[in-house]
């Protein structure tokens, strides 16, 4: 038996394309690896302009689709003559593809489809790539497209902002001399980003004051440390705390902005570095910070509090309190028991400002204790759904013991409504109060006003565990296609086999399929034909939505072979859906498609 092994070779060809390496770029091209548009300006960007000339494919560029990227990268990658020599070849090569005689409609003033770009723009985007281009000549590159009728634009004064040192200073002058204002704030925050003092003197001496606040803090975290501290002075970053805030997120990193800012600001950045420190848990920092002479703050900045809150040692609580940290109520928030008796001692008042749902979700049972013991009983409104769902079990158990949560056929509903993860609280409920905590409300999809639950949220849940549970017990009977659709979204192939195992109704529409195709999930729709579930009718779209949403080539073909309806109408808003997202068809599938009889005009993705 003989093997065929069949190579792509464009890929080593782009490798040998980025090393500039000419042998092995020929023998990929002998070995079979195609000539194309984009190795061609692939090796232009990468300034191999002998290779580029190797790789070139035969005649004309096709369309300013290709023309305006190849331009772009001419222009900065390579020198003046051979951009000007491209130039020549791609203003060719669009005016053929504008040429009213190629036209049917006669009118050959626009591109040839949508979206494909004018002249113009190809003229703009060209002169942008000249002035961040890394090579000497760039200002004779930039001076030649503008010659050629290219308009100055803000990505100008981006590929500008890019550079080390004077080079950015250069450029941004050059721009400004021309009529196009460079003060722009995000460019501010680029040259600062990268530490370049020069562009951040130049922007702030051509009148760069204003920025707004996202950007203030991002200089403040992300700026080097010279940078920063002149955009401080300047008052660019203001106040001082927000920069003390982002010191503080730096770390050991920070240490050198936070001692520049207290030598500078001293009590401007007030209590800011205490409570940093203590949302980090980090006690020794806090001893740093009060070695260094800087004050508490008041007690609405709650530093006391966030040390308890992260859970600081009791020796390093009374260190602060004895060095003059303020107490605050909030510091009794989801403590633990010794913690809340050395506070409570010390004159703060539990019953106003406990918080029990803290202490649950830490699963802190001991602290949930002493809160019910003093009478904390509110969970702060925290709805009943998101307490079983984020709070461990546990500690729901002392919730529902002591009447805090439920009643125990309400928790029943909540526990349903989680599926699998919610069967070891259903377990417990049944264990401690029997089977007839499990009385539904006999309507089956409404609801009595004690929330008791319904059919419907066993329908619903997804998980045969869960109805699983339900049926032994007799709380439900088999009935509802809809639990198909539920438990294919969940994608389990053991369930779905129990729910024909046990003969639950199968349903006639496709939505199992639909559900299954959303998520991608083709071994899930393989397992619904296995069972023998209809596709449903073609106006549910189970092809389109498997495309939509990246089912391979090969499950497509199987899915038409299988008998699923190809939905025409489905599929163009599927295809719309694509497009509108950014998100271009595979080429192959467009092809397959189109074999099948649609016809869909697409924007096309050739895995380039």
């Amino acid at each position: 038996m003989s093997v065929v092994l069949k190579l792509y070779w464009d890929t080593p060809l782009a490798h040998a394309i980025q090393g500039g390496n000419r042998s092995v770029c020929e023998w990929c091209l002998a070995k079979g690896a195609e000539r194309s548009w984009g190795a061609f300006d692939t090796a232009y960007r990468a300034g191999h302009t002998e290779l580029a000339e190797l790789l070139r494919p035969p005649g004309p560029i096709p369309s300013s689709r290709l023309a305006g990227p190849l331009l772009r990268k001419v222009a900065h990658g390579c020198d003046l003559a051979t951009l000007g020599r491209e130039w020549e070849r791609v203003l060719l090569g669009v005016t053929r593809a504008a040429d009213p005689a190629d036209d049917a409609e006669g009118e050959g003033e626009g591109p040839d489809y949508d979206g494909e770009p004018s002249l113009q723009e190809i003229k703009d985007d060209a002169l942008a790539s000249a002035i961040g281009s890394p090579t000497p000549d760039w200002e004779a590159k930039a001076e030649f497209m503008a010659a050629k009728g290219a308009m100055l634009g803000q990505s100008c004064v981006h590929n500008a902002s890019k550079f080390p040192g004077l080079a950015a200073v250069e450029r941004l002058a050059w721009l400004k001399a021309r009529g196009l204002d460079p003060r722009a704030d995000m460019d501010l925050f680029r040259v600062a980003h990268a530490g370049n003092l020069e562009a951040v003197r130049w922007l702030l001496s051509q009148g760069v004051r204003s920025v707004p606040e996202p950007v203030q803090e991002n200089l403040a975290y992300a700026a080097p440390l010279p940078a920063l501290q002149l955009l401080l002075e300047e008052g660019v970053v203001t106040p001082p705390h927000r920069a003390v805030r982002s010191a503080m997120r730096r770390g050991s990193a920070g240490l050198p902005l936070l001692r520049w800012l207290v030598e500078r600001y001293g009590e401007e950045a007030y209590g800011e570095p205490f409570g940093a420190a203590a949302r980090n848990g980090d006690a020794r920092t806090l001893r740093v910070l009060r070695r260094l002479g800087l004050d508490w703050g008041p007690p609405c900045l709650g530093v006391l509090a966030a040390a308890v809150g992260r859970e600081l040692s009791l020796p390093t609580l009374r260190w602060m309190v004895e060095e003059g940290c303020p107490l605050g109520e909030e510091a009794l928030l989801k403590v633990a028991v010794e913690r809340l008796e050395w506070l409570k001692a010390r004159g703060l008042k539990p019953l106003e400002h406990m918080n029990l749902v803290g202490a649950a979700c830490s699963c802190n049972l001991d602290g949930m204790r002493w809160l019910l013991a003093e009478g904390v009983r509110t969970l702060d409104g925290i709805a009943e759904s998101d307490l079983v769902i984020h709070v461990p079990l546990p500690a729901i158990q002392l919730l529902v013991e002591e009447g805090v949560l439920g009643p125990p056929h309400q928790v029943v509903r909540s526990a349903i409504n989680q599926g699998r993860d919610g069967l070891p609280l259903l377990r417990w409920l049944v264990e401690r109060y029997g089977d007839e905590v499990l009385d539904a409300f006999a309507a089956g999809y409404e609801y009595e006003e004690d929330f008791r639950w319904g059919v419907g949220d066993a329908e619903c849940c997804g998980s045969a565990d869960m109805l699983r549970f339900l049926l032994e017990r007799g709380a439900i009977e088999v009935e509802g296609p809809g639990v198909w659709r539920a438990v294919a979204s969940n994608g389990s192939e053991a369930d779905l086999e129990w729910l024909a195992e046990v003969g639950w109704p199968r349903p006639a529409d496709g939505e199992p399929y639909k559900a299954a195709a959303r998520n991608g999930d083709a071994r899930t729709l393989r397992v619904l034909r296995r069972l023998g579930l209809d596709w449903g009718p073609p106006g549910l779209g189970v092809l389109a939505a498997a495309v939509e949403h990246g089912v391979s080539l090969p499950t497509l073909r199987w899915m038409v072979e299988e008998g699923c309806p190809l939905g025409e109408a489905a599929m163009h808003k599927a295809v719309a859906e694509l497009q509108k997202g950014g998100s271009p068809i595979q080429a192959d599938v467009l092809e397959w498609l189109e074999e099948q009889g649609l016809q869909l005009a697409v924007i096309v993705d050739n895995g380039v």
